[in-house]
């Protein structure tokens, strides 16, 4: 089975938007040392996924339409330089720069089909 070079992307970026929605899910983990345990630590750690919730819903966005999705996960890699300036620069780089590839591989798969598409 032969794949086109658009899927080959496709299925990467995929993958990688699910390693970084995983990666950020990692630091949700953190409440559960710091409260204890009863009906705040469920709150609270339903409140740290919510960065991950929505990140899903962009890669849910992207598996069926990779150009809405892709401008989604760009917006969503510009976010945490916006929304999180107490931190340092790298701190938001390394948070946001693994959305910003997605963004950017799920556009160029759709450049991909759309201009590739009559083979």
């Amino acid at each position: 089975m032969r794949y086109k070079t658009g899927d080959l992307i496709n299925y990467f970026a995929r993958g990688f938007a699910i390693a970084g929605i995983g990666f950020i899910s990692i630091f949700s983990l953190d409440v559960f040392t710091e409260y204890p345990f009863g009906p705040e630590v469920f709150l609270a750690w339903f409140m740290h996924m919510i960065p991950s919730f929505i990140l899903m819903v962009a890669l849910w966005v992207a598996w069926g339409s990779p150009l809405w999705g892709g401008l989604g996960f760009v917006v969503l890699g510009l976010l945490p330089g916006t929304l999180l300036s107490q931190n340092e620069d790298w701190v938001n780089f390394l948070l946001g720069a693994p959305f910003l590839v997605c963004g950017a591989l799920f556009i160029s798969v759709y450049v991909i089909e759309r201009f590739n598409a009559p083979q």
